[in-house]
C-alpha cells in the first residue's frame, strides 16, 4: 500500500493507493501533523510519496517518519519533462508541484484530448494541457475568498457579507455584486481561456475542475452551458486530480 501526501499551506491530504484503488481524501493541518500520528495511521504503507507547495518542514517530518520505519520516501519536484508530459515554463523549477501534477493527472485521466484544468481553491489556476502533452501555460489569480477580502480592505465605502452562495446572476445589492463577481471572475476567465485555446488552433475538448471551490465552479459551468446543445467539450470534477499525477510515480517506482 502506497501513501500519497499533498501538503498544501495550511493543511495536508493523504490518499492511500491498494491495487491501483485510491481511498478517500484524508486531511489535516499541517500543525496537527505528528510522527505519533503517522504511526497510528500509516504504519502499514511500504512507500510514501510527497508533493509539497512550500512547507519544507512538514516534509521533512514525514521523511524522517517514514526513514525510522524502513519506508522508501519519495519527494517529486516540477520537471521540464515527465511521462511525456512537457512543461511551458521557461524556468521549470517556478511552476508551482500542485500545478505539475494536475497535469501528469490530466493526461492520464483524460488522454488525447486539449484539456482546460482549472484549480479553484485559496488561489485559481488556469492551466492548458494538448493532446500531445504539450502545456501551453496558464493564468494564477486570487481565489474566491482572497478576492472578496481584498476589495473590502482595500475600499472604505464598499460593505458587504460573504456568503458561500455561488452565483454569477447580476446583483441588486452590494453583498450579491460583491460576491457574485468574485464568482462571475473565474467563470469569465475559464471562457476566455477556451477562446485563446481556440485561437492557438487547440480548441478545449474536456474542462477538469478541483480544489475546495470546485463543485462550485462546476455547477456554475454546467448551468451556463445546460441549454448550449452545440458546445463541444464536456466538464469533469475529479478532487483526486492531483493524486492521479502523484500515481504516476508509483507505477515508475514498481
Amino acid at each position: 500500500m502506497k501513501l500519497l501526501v499533498d501538503i498544501g499551506n495550511s493543511r495536508a491530504k493523504f490518499v492511500c493507493v491498494k491495487n491501483k484503488e485510491m481511498s478517500e481524501i484524508q486531511a489535516l493541518d499541517n500543525d496537527n501533523i505528528t510522527t505519533v500520528w503517522l504511526t497510528e495511521h500509516y504504519l502499514a504503507v511500504n512507500q510514501v510519496i510527497i508533493a509539497s507547495v512550500n512547507q519544507e518542514q512538514i516534509t521533512r517530518l514525514i521523511q524522517q517518519w517514514a526513514k525510522s520505519q524502513n519506508k522508501p520516501c519519495l519527494v517529486i519536484n516540477t520537471e521540464k519533462e515527465k511521462f511525456g508530459v512537457v512543461n511551458a515554463y521557461q524556468d521549470e523549477s517556478t511552476l508551482g508541484v500542485d500545478r505539475w501534477l494536475a497535469l501528469i493527472g490530466t493526461s492520464n485521466y483524460l488522454a488525447n484530448k486539449n484539456v482546460l484544468i482549472v484549480d479553484a481553491g485559496t488561489a485559481t489556476t488556469i492551466d492548458i494541457i494538448t493532446n500531445n502533452k504539450q502545456h501551453l501555460g496558464g493564468w494564477i489569480l486570487p481565489g474566491v475568498d482572497l478576492m472578496f477580502d481584498s476589495l473590502l480592505s482595500n475600499t472604505e465605502k464598499i460593505h458587504a457579507n460573504k456568503t458561500r452562495l455561488a452565483s454569477i446572476a447580476l446583483g441588486d445589492n452590494t453583498t450579491e455584486c460583491v460576491n457574485n463577481a468574485c464568482w462571475a471572475s473565474i467563470i469569465g476567465v475559464i471562457t476566455l481561456a477556451r477562446l485563446q485555446a481556440s485561437q492557438l488552433q487547440k480548441p478545449i475538448e474536456d474542462i477538469v475542475i478541483t480544489g475546495g471551490n470546485g463543485t462550485e465552479v462546476e455547477l456554475l459551468l454546467s448551468a451556463l452551458y445546460s441549454s448550449d446543445c452545440n458546445r463541444e467539450f464536456q466538464v469533469h470534477l475529479c478532487h483526486k486530480l492531483i493524486f492521479h499525477g502523484m500515481s504516476a510515480f508509483i507505477k515508475e517506482s514498481e
